[in-house]
């Protein structure tokens, strides 16, 4: 009785997500869904849970923006378009430490302009530090933005 127990205590050690594990889901879902959602709504609220006070953002030009910089942009920011599709995949998550990482890869920006659809890709990094149980972030990169051909 004593090794059924023992090896039903492993199965259920072994079939429980690793702390790792729940942070890459917490981090996909930040960068994939959470922070696209606030620039696309207009969600300054959302955007300034997303966003660490020390936030720093460098864009394709070298332009530096820090949070309340991203803040106020977003407050005067029209919203999306109908019919603007957004998809953002990930092409690397590295964990510094356990409360610090870094993820980047592409965004695809679809839209309709004068009934056409146009499209552009552009390259991201991020640094997102974990503070009080909340992954936010703290650096942004952004450049390699070129019109496509297709979303």
């Amino acid at each position: 009785m004593k090794l059924l127990l023992a090896v039903a205590a492993l199965i259920t050690l072994a079939a429980a997500p690793t702390p790792q594990a729940a942070d890459q889901a917490a981090i996909r879902e930040f960068k994939t869904i959470l922070w696209p959602r606030a620039y696309a709504q207009g969600d300054v609220a959302l955007l300034d849970r997303l966003l660490a006070d020390d936030f720093q953002s460098i864009d394709g030009d070298g332009v530096v923006t820090d949070k309340a910089g991203e803040l106020a942009w977003l407050r005067t920011k029209a919203p999306d378009p109908t019919g603007r599709s957004f998809r953002y995949v990930i092409e690397r998550l590295d964990f510094v430490t356990p409360d610090t990482a870094i993820v980047s890869g592409t965004g695809y920006v679809g839209t309709l302009r004068d009934g056409k659809p146009a499209a552009m890709t552009y390259k991201s990094s991020n640094v997102l530090v974990k503070r009080g149980g909340l992954w936010r972030a703290v650096g942004s990169h952004v450049s390699g933005a070129k019109p496509t051909t297709s979303p």
